[in-house]
């Protein structure tokens, strides 16, 4: 059984530069969140959602359940919840930024990477092969070396992804990452949503395809 008191809540401010994370970081504001009574949890509570505010302010959040495993009628009274944030300071984002939030609730102990910091050749190790996505990509017309921080949320919606410094030529690199599942059946996949690992990119190799000889361990 979870403990409850150990879970992590929290609200992740993502908008369109740090300068507006900071000058925003407390304008969203919600009630504390109660739990209703269920039967039963699940062994490993998760609960993913992004929060849109809308162009009015003073109106209910637009909503986005990424991932849950929570029962039916805890996700409805959570999306409530969440609905019900508001906006409270007189200035908001500028109109052409969308200002996003995810909300996230992730219960302790819970399921992890054997590794939460590995190299680019080790990750490659750990993900499933991507016939249509060739692994060509040269890492030092990528600015090598670099990190990434990498998120999982695949086979239910793209992994999250942030490179240390980005430009164009990161796109087919960044939509790679965004799409690439961990090699593994169903369960364990959904078992590590939500989990995160750092991923260094040096400059040592430009093929990034594992050698056939290449042991694996599980991810």
């Amino acid at each position: 059984m979870w403990n409850q008191r150990a879970a992590l809540a929290a609200l992740l401010l993502l908008c369109a530069s740090d300068v507006q994370a900071q000058r925003f970081s407390g304008c969203l504001k919600h009630p504390p969140l109660q739990f209703p009574a269920v039967v039963s949890w699940p062994k490993v509570p998760k609960f993913f959602a992004d929060m849109e505010l809308a162009e009015d302010p003073t109106g209910p959040l637009k909503v986005s359940v990424i991932y849950t495993n929570f029962p039916t009628r805890l996700r409805e009274h959570v999306v409530r919840h969440l609905e019900s944030g508001r906006w409270v300071c007189e200035d908001k984002p500028d109109a052409k930024h969308r200002f996003n939030s995810r909300w996230t609730f992730v219960s302790e102990p819970r399921p992890k990477f054997s590794e939460s910091k590995v190299t680019l050749a080790r990750f490659v190790e750990m993900v499933k092969p991507a016939p249509d996505a060739p692994l060509n990509f040269n890492v030092e017309e990528l600015g090598c070396p670099f990190v990434v921080k990498w998120q999982t949320f695949r086979p239910v919606a793209p992994n999250r992804v942030s490179i240390s410094f980005s430009g164009p030529k990161h796109k087919p690199f960044r939509q790679w990452l965004e799409n690439v599942e961990i090699d593994g059946p169903k369960s364990r996949q959904l078992e590590l949503i939500g989990e995160e690992l750092e991923i260094s990119v040096p400059c040592e190799r430009n093929n990034l395809a594992p050698p056939d000889a290449a042991a694996s361990s599980p991810p």
